[in-house]
């Protein structure tokens, strides 16, 4: 499937000196990070973007797409104010009329869209288990390739620290394992 162009005329950009067009980045891998300020799930991936950003500075580009959820969000001065906070390094563009929204098929805050060096996007991925294949998964396993062609893995992919005493410091980094039983602590 063909990726919608993402330079628009009602776009704001931040990050760049220009708008951003799809063909300047034909031969790249290109994530559009569908996002908004207010939203914290949004904020849990931008460290893996930024390691995908790190790692592979001539094979991938992140495009955030800020989509926002409420009216003070929607003022470039916000967005700004945004970026600066969360030091987000990647291009931007301010989707206030949710154009890119609605063209990408996005339902929910977080999104990724996925663009392949020769131009085919792959599905939205919907939410921070989305976000995660995304900025991952499509790299380590191959269905998004670089240049070669060759699949293109994340440094620290699929490794998972925990904490002291094995437990899981924060409930949402938590995944399920179906061959053990979860510990649910007393009473569970």
């Amino acid at each position: 499937m063909r990726a919608p162009e993402i330079d628009r005329p009602t776009l704001e950009w931040f990050n760049v000196d220009r708008p951003l067009k799809l063909a300047d980045l034909r031969g790249k891998l290109v994530i559009l990070d569908f996002w908004a300020s207010c939203c914290i799930n949004c904020m849990h991936v931008l460290p893996a973007l930024r390691k995908v950003e790190a790692a592979y500075p001539d094979e991938v580009v992140v495009i955030g797409v800020h989509s926002p959820k409420f009216a003070a969000e929607q003022r470039p001065e916000n967005v700004r104010k945004a970026i600066q906070r969360y030091r987000i390094e990647h291009p931007v563009a301010n989707d206030v009329n949710f154009e890119l929204w609605q063209e990408y098929a996005v339902r929910a805050w977080p999104t990724p869209g996925v663009h392949r060096p020769g131009g085919a996007r792959d599905g939205p991925d919907v939410g921070r288990a989305g976000r995660r294949a995304a900025a991952d998964g499509r790299l380590r396993t191959g269905r998004a390739v670089g240049h070669a062609g060759a699949a293109l893995p994340v440094p620290g992919a699929g490794r998972r620290t925990a904490a002291a005493g094995g437990r899981v410091r924060l409930p949402g980094q938590a995944e399920a394992d179906p061959r053990r039983r979860p510990d649910l602590g007393a009473g569970g």
